[in-house]
């Protein structure tokens, strides 16, 4: 049986890594982007994973997707207001949408 480390090596040569977006990491080969599953996620253990190729003007609206995401990383939970929507919440729909996951 394959171990965890042998998927990620195997689905992500040639990428680089961008952001963890919960149950996947996200990584990059120029137009192309894959989500690979995280350890705890099922489905893994069969190779499975999600890709999706870009138009370049699709990939720098997904990459300002990615770094506004990043970048609101610090934003703090309103313990007031805990059904309240982050703009980070905003920016991982978006991702999420265009990966498919």
């Amino acid at each position: 049986m394959k171990d965890y480390n042998s998927y990620v090596q195997e689905n992500t040569e040639g990428f680089n890594y961008l952001t963890d977006i919960g149950d996947y990491d996200v990584y990059q080969n120029e137009n192309t982007f894959r989500a690979i599953l995280h350890q705890n996620i099922v489905g893994w253990e069969n190779d499975r994973f999600y890709e999706i190729t870009l138009t370049d003007s699709e990939t720098a609206d997904f990459l300002e997707d990615i770094e506004g995401f990043d970048d609101d990383l610090e934003i703090s939970f309103d313990p007031e207001n805990p059904e309240a929507l982050t703009d980070r919440d905003f920016w991982l729909s978006a991702i999420q949408e265009t990966l498919g996951v």
